[in-house]
C-alpha cells in the first residue's frame, strides 16, 4: 500500500489512536512480521503486510479521515510503550497477589506464616520394588514460639510395609504416629523422623504410591500442617544363569546338560527366557524338559516369572554326531533373558565345552620272567640225567687217619659265577684229597 492510499478503518471509532512502525525514524515501513497498530480507547486498527511495503495510518477521527503516517508523533511510541509496560506489571502484580474484601492483602500474605511447616521425601526415588525404602518426614517450626506437644500423624499406602519407625514412632496398622505430648518444637527449629516401607515384590513397575503426612500442635496460635507425597516404584532384579555340563563324550555319544536359573531379587523378575543354540555340524538335540518345547537347532525355555528368591533347574540331552573326530570341541552357551531391570548382567549367559575322545584299544604287554640257573655238575659244566644236588650240599672227603666230620661249604647263589667258581674249588679238593691218599698208601707198603 502507497503513501498516497488511505488504510483500513477499524471496526469501531477510535477517540484516541497511537501509531507504531519498525524502521527508519519511526515512521516509515513495516518489516517481517507486518505493521501493528495499537489504538487506546475503544477500537482496534492492525495492519499488516509481510512483504514489509505498507505505511501505518490511524484513523482516530469520527468521520474516518485518514491521516497520513508523518503526522504521527514520533514520541507517543516511546510513551506507549512505558505505559503498556506499567499496565502489565500492575496486571501480574494483581493476579498474583491475593486481596481481601477491602482491597487490601491477605493476612496469610500480610506477614510470614508462624505455623508448623512439614516436609516429605523418599530414599530411594523411585522406590525399588522389593527392597526397603525410607520416608523421611521434617517437622519446622518457623515462627518466633515454641510448638508444644508436636504430633506427626503419617499415612503409608496399602501397597507398602510399613517397618519399624523407631522409638518415638507407634504404628497402628498403615497408619504412623510419631511425637504427641511431651515432644516441643523450639522456634525457628525442625525434627525429622524415618519410616521404613517395603513394596510389595509383585508390584508392577511404575507403580505410583501415595503418602499423606499431617502435623498439629497443642500451642493456640501455632497451626499445623499437612503434605502429601506421590512416588513412583520400579522393578529390580538379577537373574542368573548356570549351566553344567560333561568334559568329555565319545563320538554317537549323549551329552546332558544340567541349567539352573536363580533369581537374586529383590523385585519379581516377568517374561524370563532360556536360550540355548546348538550346532548341528556337531550334535543333535534328543531330549528336553516340559519347560523347553521343541524349537529347533535353538533350544527355547519360557520360565514366565520367578519371584525373588526362587530358582528353576532342568535338563536338556544332546548326542554327539557319530563321525567327529578325536579331540574336536564341542562349545555351547545358554543365555537368560528377563522384562524386568536388572541390577547385574554379567552373569546372565553361561557356557560349557565338551571334547570328544575316540575309543583306542590299549594292548597289555606280556609278563617278563626270570631264568631259573642252570645245574653244573663236579667240573663246572651243565649236568645231564639227573640234578645234582645244590653246590651248598658238596661234600669233600678227610684224609685218611682223620675223623673230622666231612665240613659243610654254605654257598649263596647270589650269582651263577660264585656257585661255578664253588664247584671247582671242590672238585680241585677231591683231586687233591685222592692224590694224597694213594701216596699214604704207598708208603704204607
Amino acid at each position: 500500500m502507497g503513501t498516497g492510499t488511505s488504510p483500513r478503518k477499524g471496526r469501531f471509532p477510535s477517540p484516541v489512536a497511537l501509531c507504531l512502525t519498525w524502521s527508519g525514524e519511526f515512521a516509515r515501513r513495516c518489516r517481517t512480521l507486518g505493521c501493528v497498530v495499537a489504538v487506546v480507547g475503544t477500537g482496534l486498527l492492525r495492519e499488516s503486510d509481510p512483504s514489509g511495503g505498507t505505511v501505518c495510518r490511524v484513523d482516530f477521527s469520527p468521520g474516518g479521515g485518514s491521516i497520513p503516517s508523518r503526522r504521527c508523533c514520533r514520541g507517543i511510541p516511546l510513551a506507549f510503550g512505558t505505559l503498556l509496560a506499567g499496565t502489565a506489571s500492575a496486571a501480574a502484580l494483581s493476579a498474583t497477589v491475593p486481596q481481601d474484601g477491602g482491597g487490601g492483602l491477605l493476612p496469610s500474605a500480610r506477614a510470614q506464616t508462624s505455623g508448623l511447616v512439614v516436609e516429605k521425601s523418599v530414599d530411594p526415588d523411585p522406590i525399588t520394588i522389593g527392597e526397603q525404602a525410607f520416608y523421611v518426614v521434617t517437622v519446622s517450626n518457623p515462627g518466633d514460639r515454641d510448638a508444644e506437644d508436636v504430633t506427626l500423624t503419617d499415612e503409608v499406602d496399602p501397597r507398602l510395609d510399613v517397618g519399624e519407625p523407631g522409638p518415638e514412632c507407634s504404628v497402628t496398622g498403615r497408619t504412623v504416629t510419631c511425637g504427641g505430648e511431651g515432644l516441643t518444637v523450639p522456634a525457628g527449629e525442625s525434627v525429622r523422623f524415618r519410616i521404613p516401607v517395603t513394596p510389595d515384590s509383585g508390584l508392577a513397575d511404575g507403580t505410583n504410591v501415595v503418602n499423606h503426612a499431617e502435623v498439629t500442635s497443642s500451642t493456640p496460635g501455632i497451626p499445623g500442617d499437612s503434605t502429601q507425597l506421590v512416588s513412583q516404584t520400579r522393578t529390580l532384579s538379577d537373574v542368573e544363569i548356570r549351566k553344567d555340563g560333561p568334559a568329555t563324550v565319545r563320538p554317537d555319544g549323549a551329552v546332558t546338560y544340567t541349567i539352573t536359573v536363580v533369581n537374586h531379587g529383590p523385585s519379581d523378575a516377568v517374561d524370563v527366557t532360556v536360550q540355548d543354540p546348538t550346532d548341528g555340524r556337531l550334535t543333535t538335540v534328543t531330549e528336553l524338559p516340559a519347560e523347553c518345547p521343541p524349537s529347533g537347532l535353538t533350544i527355547t525355555c519360557p520360565l514366565g516369572t520367578l519371584e525373588a528368591g526362587e530358582s528353576r533347574e532342568f535338563t536338556v540331552t544332546l548326542r554327539a554326531d557319530p563321525g567327529l573326530a578325536d579331540g574336536t570341541e564341542i562349545p555351547n552357551c545358554a543365555t537368560v533373558y528377563t522384562g524386568t531391570r536388572q541390577s547385574d548382567t554379567s552373569n546372565d549367559r553361561s557356557c560349557v565345552s565338551t571334547d570328544v575322545v575316540t575309543d583306542t584299544p590299549t594292548t597289555t604287554p606280556e609278563p617278563t620272567t626270570t631264568p631259573e640257573p642252570t645245574p653244573t655238575d663236579s667240573t663246572g659244566g651243565p649236568t645231564t640225567g639227573s640234578v645234582a644236588p645244590p653246590p651248598s650240599e658238596s661234600v669233600v672227603p678227610s684224609p685218611p687217619g682223620r675223623t673230622e666230620a666231612p665240613e659243610e661249604l654254605a654257598v649263596t647263589g647270589d650269582s651263577h659265577r660264585g656257585t661255578a667258581v664253588l664247584s671247582v674249588i671242590g672238585a680241585a679238593l677231591v683231586a687233591l684229597g685222592t692224590v694224597s691218599l694213594l701216596v699214604a698208601r704207598r708208603r704204607a707198603r
